[in-house]
């Protein structure tokens, strides 16, 4: 899958600039304070993203060679960036048609090289890797679909070890924490179970390892009433490893939040790209489930041994 960047890039301005994109039920915002990452998703007037630092927001994030965060580009930013309003990652160029945004960007290593080397692999604040996204509103005619499309150039211009093996979400999710209930839905008998929230680290990291092998088994977080639900759906993932949610509990309000996640895992290797579709699906739970169950009917679902 070849992810085209469609129009004229434009140079990103620095600051606070946002670029948005909307149609008549979701609304979409990249800023360069979060270096392109989505810091913004509306549905029916409610904001679902969480964009408290640089760690959040709906982005693209991946580990190299089993490190997780010693070696870990970072869309949005760094950990030291904090909520800070500048990020250390590189925005290279956003372009914006009607209903699609595409950015290309530098990720940041989300460990600062001051911290001692036991704790990082990383040799630069920054990837020389080359990461490209392109956000498609309403795909299949269904306004509640957003296509989701990421690709990564690994660069033969070292920052760290030589990658061999990558672990990326494509995308991962941190939303709001009013979308505290989280279901899983059967996409083959239609079932929609509700599912206990990870609360813990070591509940997330158990996660990971006993990993959703199935690809009819898809996660949605919602809101109590239903009013509004997020679902992440990779139906032709080449190396689908897993996905899950995890509630990120916290004392302060602002830090709270949900995050629901796509992984894919596979070997790389240098001066070559791999890309990544996933379809996130907005809106009330009853939709979602249809939007899903359409999805399904109408896109094809690739084999586990497709790896790249």
């Amino acid at each position: 899958m070849m992810l085209l960047v469609a129009g004229v890039a434009a140079a990103a301005d620095p600051g606070d600039k946002t670029w948005s994109i909307a149609n008549e039920i979701l609304s979409v915002s990249v800023s360069a304070r979060d270096a392109g990452a989505v810091c913004s998703l509306k549905h029916a007037g409610k904001e679902l993203v969480n964009d408290h630092d640089h760690g959040r927001q709906l982005q693209v994030a991946w580990a190299y060679n089993d490190l997780d965060e010693a070696y870990n580009p970072t869309e949005a930013g760094s950990g030291p960036d904090g909520e800070g309003p500048t990020t250390t990652s590189r925005l290279v160029a956003v372009s914006v048609e009607p209903e699609r945004i595409s950015t290309t960007s530098h990720p940041a290593f989300w460990r600062h090289t001051k911290l001692p080397e036991r704790h990082r692999k990383n040799t630069a604040l920054f990837t020389n890797d080359t990461l490209t996204k392109q956000i498609t509103l309403g795909h299949g005619g269904d306004p509640h679909v957003m296509c989701f499309e990421t690709a990564v150039t690994v660069s033969s211009h070292l920052t760290g070890p030589e990658p061999t093996t990558i672990r990326i979400e494509a995308p991962t999710m941190y939303c709001d924490a009013a979308l505290s209930r989280h279901w899983l839905l059967d996409l083959g008998s239609g079932v929609l179970k509700e599912a206990p929230p990870r609360k813990t680290e070591k509940d997330r990291l158990n996660v990971v390892i006993n990993r959703v092998e199935r690809h009819d088994a898809i996660p949605i977080v919602a809101t109590d009433d239903g009013r509004h639900a997020v679902a992440l759906y990779a139906p032709s993932a080449e190396g689908f490893w897993g996905s899950f949610t995890w509630a990120v509990p916290s004392d302060d309000p602002t830090n709270a939040c949900t995050k629901i996640t796509v992984f894919f895992k596979h070997p790389v290797e240098v001066r070559k790209t791999y890309s990544y579709r996933t379809f996130v699906v907005v809106g009330d739970l009853a939709t979602v489930q249809a939007s899903l169950a359409t999805l399904r009917d109408t896109v094809p679902r690739a084999r586990r041994d497709h790896l790249r």
